[in-house]
């Protein structure tokens, strides 16, 4: 290698480990056995957020309380409305959501989303993701900024009868002129209530349809449950 070009390629060495940790998640906090962790996003100022957490919960039941969207804004960290607008499949649903605002001159937020399940019983686990779309039945509301990206999952890992783990991850651009560093200091905040709040939801009762529908399409033997739950419906 000439004199000329050895400078250039020792700095492009340095510079890849650089952009490649940049990638990486970084762990902001723990609380109440809830790991939080951020991470950039390349092609934008906004970053993600993955928060983790155990759950005194079957698999099972954790599953009927995320699959409702009606009951939604009793848990989910600032949720204002949350309601399924075609269901597609029993595991694909398209479903409308609104994020209410902290302050009153900030508007609140909406999205509708595409979600869908994977059942990875060899796993034990149930993978439900979800990313922005477009309806007709729902379009741009007044009042409201439309979020032009939002994607996710939420991972529920069955650890044993009676406990999982639950992985929740989401990155979202909220539109409108709000600075990225002000989205991004309230966001990080997101995933450990949204967690925490979940296990506070956990033996409420009127998820029975949710258990119907699940238990006609999962084989809950496969991890190790039997076909009904003695959490109350």
């Amino acid at each position: 290698m000439s004199s000329k070009l050895f400078p250039a390629a020792l700095l492009l060495l340095l510079l890849i480990p650089g952009a490649a940790r940049a990638q990486e998640w970084e762990e902001l906090f723990e609380e109440k056995g809830v790991t939080v962790w951020s991470r950039e996003v390349k092609g934008t100022s906004f970053v993600e957020f993955r928060g983790r957490g155990m759950v005194d919960a079957s698999i099972r039941d954790l599953a009927a309380v995320i699959r409702d969207n009606n009951k939604k804004t009793e848990w989910m960290h600032q949720c204002a409305e949350d309601f399924a607008i075609q269901y597609r499949a029993p595991l694909h649903i398209i479903t409308y959501n609104r994020t209410a605002s902290p302050v009153f001159f900030i508007s609140d937020r909406d999205v509708v989303l595409d979600v869908r399940a994977k059942v990875k019983p060899e796993e034990k686990s149930i993978l439900i993701e979800f990313r922005n779309t477009k309806h007709p039945k729902m379009p741009d509301r007044d009042g409201v900024v439309r979020m032009p990206r939002l994607t996710g999952y939420w991972l529920l890992e069955a650890k044993s009868p009676t406990t999982t783990e639950l992985t929740y991850q989401v990155a979202a651009d909220p539109g409108g002129a709000l600075p990225a560093w002000l989205v991004n200091m309230v966001s990080k905040n997101i995933p450990f209530h949204t967690i925490d709040n979940v296990r506070g939801q956990i033996g409420k009762p009127g998820y029975k349809q949710q258990y119907l529908v699940l238990d006609q399409t999962i084989d809950w033997a496969a991890f190790g449950l039997p076909g009904t739950s003695t959490t109350a419906q």
